[in-house]
Formats: structure tokens, C-alpha cells, sequence
């Protein structure tokens, strides 16, 4: 059952919430129809409260709508994707150079980067997703932290709802999640022996992901991008 059912009243924003997760971790893949009568079913709920959710996912870029054809789930914008990763990688490449300007610093953001690979393993052993991704965003958020920007990713939240759909997509089709590791391991013995140019030059292709939408497909379906 789903946990809104359990409820006796819900309103338009946690039915927005509840679908903005699914639309995040692929429940609901792009280019899926939503059905109002569906959702009412689903939710016991009325149209009505359905469609202010729809109206919030349409202004977070989630939903497109077309008259007569019905909602569905938008498919993944490539250019905003590539425009996400350059400020990331920027952001990161820049926090990186501040953080190996002090010795002490780079060894301690690096000691506490390699307990968060050790529960990357963990959860990849477990084939725990979401364990995985919340060690990868705290192993990337210590990087920001030692440098003194942590606010920065709170910048770009919204934004952010769309890199987790694509991040999502591209583990789930590539199965990614050992090269990924390995990528941060190399990263995190760079940082620690303050290797700039190593360092740069890791981080570039730790977030250079777009190379894989080629790969990226279901039998029968033309794309999941636009």
C-alpha cells in the first residue's frame, strides 16, 4: 500500500512529494503517462488535488502536458544535465585546488572522503542504491566543506532534482557504481598527495557522464532524452 494511503487526508503538495521521488529514482521513467483517474485511485483523492501536483512538477520541469494526449513525465533535458556538471565540476575542481593549499587540511578532507568509499563498498555489495548515493554525496559535499563552501549545492537544489534523475538513469543502465568507486579512490590519493593537475585532470572524468547517453535505452523505446 502506499504510504499516503494510510492516510485520511492528504493535500496537492504530498502527492507532489511522493511523485517527485518516483520521478527521481526512475519509478516513473521519462516519457511515462501519469493518469489523473489512476493517481485519484492511488491517492483516494479528488482531480483536483492531483492536478495542483501536477502544476508543481510542471514548474519544477518534471511533467510536460498536453491538451487532448494527457501528462507525462518529462524526458531529461541533456543541455541543462551538461550545464549542471561544468558548474559542479568548476565548483569542486576550484574547492579541491583551496583545500591541497594547506597539507593538513587535504589529509584530513582525505581521510574522512575514504571512509565514505568504504561505505560506497558496502552499499555496492549490497546493491543498496540509495545507501550508495548518500555516501557519494557526502563523499563530494567533505570536498566542499574543507573548502569552506558548503552552501554552494544548496545554490543549485532545484537543479539538482534533475542531475539525480539523470545520475539514477545512468547507474541503473550502465551499472557504473564500481567505476564510479574507483574514480573516487584515484581522487582521494590525488587529493591526499596535493597533486593539482592529477587532481583537475580526475575530476573531469568523474563528472564527464554525458559520454554514456549513447548507452543509455530500452528495447522499444526511442529515447529518454529530448
Amino acid at each position: 500500500m502506499n504510504r499516503l494511503q494510510e492516510r485520511s487526508m492528504i493535500s496537492s503538495d504530498d502527492i507532489y512529494q511522493d511523485l517527485l521521488e518516483k520521478i527521481v529514482n526512475l519509478e516513473y521513467m521519462p516519457g511515462d503517462l501519469l493518469s489523473e483517474h489512476s493517481l485519484c485511485e492511488t491517492y483516494r483523492c479528488t482531480r483536483h488535488m492531483v492536478r495542483g501536483a501536477f502544476v508543481m512538477l510542471r514548474q519544477k520541469g518534471l511533467l510536460e502536458v498536453y491538451p487532448q494526449r494527457g501528462s507525462y513525465v518529462s524526458l531529461i533535458d541533456l543541455q541543462l544535465i551538461g550545464d549542471i556538471l561544468f558548474l559542479r565540476e568548476a565548483a569542486e575542481t576550484a574547492a579541491a585546488m583551496q583545500v591541497m593549499a594547506d597539507d593538513d587540511l587535504a589529509e584530513t578532507a582525505a581521510k574522512q572522503m575514504q571512509k565514505q568509499i568504504e561505505k560506497q563498498k558496502e552499499a555496492a555489495d549490497k546493491n543498496d542504491i540509495q545507501a550508495y548515493f548518500e555516501a557519494d554525496d557526502s563523499f563530494h559535499q567533505i570536498l566542499m566543506e574543507a573548502a569552506g563552501r558548503q552552501a554552494v549545492r544548496a545554490l543549485l537544489e532545484d537543479e539538482y532534482i534533475h542531475l539525480r534523475r539523470w545520475r539514477n538513469l545512468e547507474v541503473r543502465s550502465t551499472k557504473r557504481i564500481p567505476v564510479l568507486i574507483r574514480e573516487h579512490k584515484a581522487i582521494c590519493k590525488a587529493l591526499r598527495r596535493q597533486d593539482r593537475e592529477k587532481t583537475a585532470s580526475l575530476l573531469h572524468e568523474h563528472f564527464d557522464t554525458l559520454k554514456y547517453a549513447e548507452a543509455i535505452g530500452d528495447p522499444g523505446r526511442d529515447t529518454y532524452f529530448r
